[in-house]
């Protein structure tokens, strides 16, 4: 079995919107654009197959309410590993001969490229005033990409600066979680069994990060 290694973060019911209009310019437009209804607002939204736990979403315009999930495609600013996972996900592209062809597919402009599709959900936490994020790599060479890449850790960044969110990093499985920011600061490590909580001042610094996923 392959990586499906995901995007996780943590916002606060009030923040969300932050969050959505940050993402309506980050995540890819299929066709045309959907709208999520958020506190009296209609933040466009890209990505397909939209549905909750009822309904499969055929309208432009989705009433978020408790969540959604749908497929999305992330918009990053270009590197060469971003560059490499494309010709991990798709062997059979990107050689020699058609290289140009295949990579404009994926190439935005402007030093931009399309990665997807990523399982992506948008629910609320449990009783709490939160909202959880996600968005899971479906292959191992897109799981890679998001522990390997820069301008991967950049998105995210600018997503949890945006939202100012409670806690944001990459769940690398049975690998642990790679941290990237926590309670307005950005950060960078490894907690290689999250849910083994240390007995240390480690449990009371982020006692919030460890009580969320706990519940997770």
């Amino acid at each position: 079995m392959g990586l499906d290694y995901s995007i996780e973060i943590f916002v606060k019911e009030a923040k969300l919107i932050d969050a959505l209009h940050w993402l309506s310019e980050k995540l890819y437009d299929y066709d045309e654009p959907k709208f999520l209804q958020w506190e009296n607002e209609n933040v466009k939204i890209g990505g397909h197959d939209f549905k909750n736990d009822k309904n499969i979403f055929k309208d432009s315009y989705i009433h978020l309410d408790n969540g959604i999930s749908f497929t999305a495609s992330l918009i990053f600013d270009i590197d060469p590993v971003i560059i490499n996972s494309l010709s991990r996900h798709y062997p059979y592209c990107f050689d020699a001969e058609t290289f140009k062809d295949d990579f404009e597919n994926y190439y935005l402009g402007n030093g931009k490229i399309r990665i997807g599709g990523f399982d992506t959900k948008i629910v609320k936490y449990k009783e709490d005033e939160v909202y959880h994020i996600n968005f899971t790599a479906v292959t191992t060479a897109m799981s890679s990409m998001l522990v390997e890449s820069l301008f991967v850790k950049n998105w995210i960044e600018e997503l949890s600066e945006a939202s100012e969110a409670i806690v944001s990093y990459i769940d690398m499985e049975s690998c642990g979680h790679k941290l990237l920011f926590y309670k307005g600061k950005k950060i960078d490590m490894i907690i290689s069994d999250p849910y083994d909580i240390p007995q240390d001042e480690t449990a009371v610094f982020f006692n919030e990060y460890f009580k969320l996923i706990k519940n997770h």
